[in-house]
């Protein structure tokens, strides 16, 4: 028993002389020349191999993460069983001392003394477990974007569209995995001509200022419809250099991120290699730690000792082996990072390069554009500027062309009107000419200012889109404007009324001056000129539509001869036609009616008499001017207006009795007889 223990105290000796000497670092990596550029096909395969790769190390994280075997699970293990051992220890010495045990709770504590060790042992190494399995899903996430980002460098290198990202999934692991943050900005090398790009930064280069990316010019002058072929020549190089340049510019990105995945990826491997180092570190101290209680252990628990001792070493060894091949990935990785970075300063350089191209083509190019050069300005008068001036020609000509016809078309459209005298119709005309002029004058205005518009060049298709959209704004805002101009248009095509026609339009009367189509002016009798919009007026009374009515209430006293008046009233309006100052405005005999009313203080004889308009007043004043002499020489008095008075007489006085003069002023009592 004692040979055998003296020689595993040797062997254990020998391990841990051996687990003292540090691992052999690897050969520094050689300096790597400036590579030349390389082909597609080069680029291509050595993106599939690395993309290969990339796999295969993901597949062995994502093994390594779910095996149920994994260092992790068996720290995981080891520290629960001696948690529990040490648990119950504690209980054990509680219970003897509860029961006045001390010795036996001595002896029971010196045991825990050196379980406790045991666990102290299993949480270090369950900790370092722990951390390992953070950075391996670091390593985890970080590779997936690495993955994601050469399988769209590949598919751009063969010519293909580049994938849309995926979503990622949730990872289900028990330890969520730190973010990442992974920026991403433009994965695809997809041309696009408009959009501005940001400057393009080298990090962790020092002495690479950002490189400002010209921005094209977006508010170009107006360009003739049809250019020259100097100028689309011009504009086809511009283009063409514009789209070299953003090539580059996402080359450049693609390099970028690149960069900034590798040196996150190295950074994650050298925290694994750090915390293998120290997974290395403690199995050797355990070892040592181990191998000196088998000196003092008792031979039950030699069997169990010798198990853990020869997982230490096996510990101890594979801590080593992964050592060695994180730095020789980080050596490998560096090497990528040197090259990549090499592939960036190319870009960089290549961007400046297609930069310079691009700003002296758009020189070019805005040479030629610019309105105000010698020979834009010549090749604009040779199109545009006859054009333009033959359009404002033509506007003032139709111009001229409506005021000199607008008279001539209204006369011959209220020529074929079928209301009214001529005096009638001429009113009409010179209502439509006015309402005329401003439709013909803001069309024909319009119109040219739009031509005028479009031929220098100002898109109008826009500008007229804008215009309806701002013109529907303004229709809601103002619906009772365009309420009023509607109402205007019906009512000038229906004929209502017309300049100088007399109108009652709710409570103002008078004569029509002037009509638009938002307004009717209005002068009445005291010379007020009443404005009021057409989609106020709900209804309107035309006193002077084709014809008038002079309307009469004669009144008469009882005793008077009805059937004589009434003849003489006719005689009289008979007698008025056959006069040659108001021969002309009446068109009828009079019209008697009779009797209209019937009471205590005279008979009310009715007649009218038609006449034309806006001369039943003049009639009506002639008539009853001769009306009252007539009647004076057939001695015939007009009754005169009577008002009955009720008097209410004070208490005390009777009806025979009169009050005093000085009580009722102004009261005159007849004269008894």
């Amino acid at each position: 028993m004692s040979c055998f223990l003296t020689l595993l105290v040797i062997v254990s000796s020998t391990s841990g002389c051996s687990a003292d000497q540090p691992p052999a670092s690897p050969p520094p990596a050689a300096k790597s020349e400036t590579p030349n550029p390389l082909t597609y096909a080069e680029r291509i395969v050595k993106a599939e191999r690395m993309l290969a790769d990339e796999k295969q190390e993901l597949a062995d994280v994502e093994k390594e993460l779910s095996d149920p075997k994994s260092d992790y699970e068996q720290a995981q293990a080891e520290f629960m069983a001696f948690d529990k051992k040490l648990e119950t220890g504690k209980k054990e010495v509680e219970k003897l001392l509860e029961a006045m045990k001390p010795e036996e709770a001595k002896r029971a504590d010196a045991a825990l003394n050196k379980l406790r060790k045991d666990w102290e042992a299993a949480r270090d190494r369950f900790n370092l477990a722990i951390a390992q399995r953070k950075t391996l899903q670091t390593k985890k996430v970080v590779l997936t974007s690495q993955i994601e980002q050469h399988e769209e460098e590949l598919e751009r290198l063969k010519g293909g569209d580049v994938p849309q990202p995926k979503a990622k999934e949730p990872d289900t692991s028990k330890e969520p995995p730190p973010k990442a943050p992974i920026p991403k900005e433009g994965k695809d090398g997809a041309k696009e001509p408009e959009k501005k790009t940001p400057p393009i930064t080298l990090p962790g280069i020092p002495g690479m200022p950002a490189i400002p990316v010209p921005n094209t010019p977006t508010d170009e002058p107006p360009k003739p419809k049809k250019e020259d072929a100097e100028v689309n020549k011009a504009r086809t190089t511009a283009e063409s250099r514009r789209g070299a340049l953003e090539e580059a510019e996402a080359n450049a990105r693609t390099a970028d991120e690149r960069v900034r995945v590798l040196e996150q990826l190295i950074s994650t491997e050298e925290q694994l290699a750090a915390s293998e180092r120290k997974a290395a570190d403690q199995a050797q101290t355990e070892l040592a730690r181990l191998t000196a209680q088998l000196l003092t252990t008792t031979p039950q628990e030699f069997g169990t000792l010798s198990v853990r001792i020869t997982e230490a070493e096996r510990r101890l060894s594979s801590s080593r082996g992964r050592v060695r091949t994180l730095e020789e990935r980080i050596a490998s990785l560096n090497d990528n990072l040197r090259s990549v970075r090499q592939e960036q300063i190319e870009a960089m350089q290549l961007i400046e390069q297609k930069r310079l191209e691009a700003e002296a083509a758009d020189e070019e190019l805005a040479v030629l554009l610019n309105p105000f050069s010698t020979r834009n300005i010549r090749v604009w008068v040779a199109t545009h500027g006859v054009n333009m001036l033959l359009i404002v020609c033509g506007i003032f000509t139709l111009h001229m062309i409506v005021r000199h016809s607008s008279r001539q078309i209204a006369r011959y459209v209220a020529r074929n009107s079928s209301r009214g005298s001529d005096e009638d119709r001429e009113n009409r005309a010179n209502t439509l000419v006015g309402v005329f002029r401003y439709v013909a004058g803001i069309l024909i205005f319009g119109g040219g200012v739009v031509m005028l518009l479009d031929e220098a060049g100002v898109p109008v298709v826009p500008l007229m889109g804008g215009a309806a959209v701002i013109g529907l704004a303004v229709a809601f805002g103002a619906q009772n404007l365009i309420k009023d101009y509607f109402s205007g248009f019906m009512m000038l095509t229906e004929d209502q009324y017309g300049v100088n026609d007399v109108v009652r339009i709710g409570n103002v009367s008078g004569l029509v001056e002037k009509i638009t189509l938002r307004v009717t002016v209005l002068r009445d009798l005291e010379g007020a000129l009443h404005f009021v919009p057409h989609g106020t007026v709900s209804t309107v009374s035309n006193l002077t539509h084709g014809w008038s009515r002079a309307l009469f209430d004669i009144p008469v006293p009882h005793d008077a001869d009805l059937n004589r008046v009434m003849g003489e009233l006719v005689a009289i309006g008979k007698g008025l036609r056959t006069d040659p100052l108001f021969a002309m405005k009446l068109l009828e005999d009079p019209e008697m009616l009779g009797v209209e009313v019937l009471d205590s203080t005279a008979v009310v004889i009715r007649f009218l008499m038609k006449t034309r308009p806006l001369q039943q007043w003049a009639v009506k004043r002639e008539m009853l001017r001769r009306i009252k002499s007539r009647l004076e020489e057939m001695g015939i008095a007009l009754p005169p207006p009577n008002s009955l008075v009720h008097l209410r007489l004070p208490e005390g006085m009777s009806g025979v009795e009169r009050p005093k003069a000085d009580s009722m002023p102004g009261l005159v009592w007849p004269e008894a007889s």
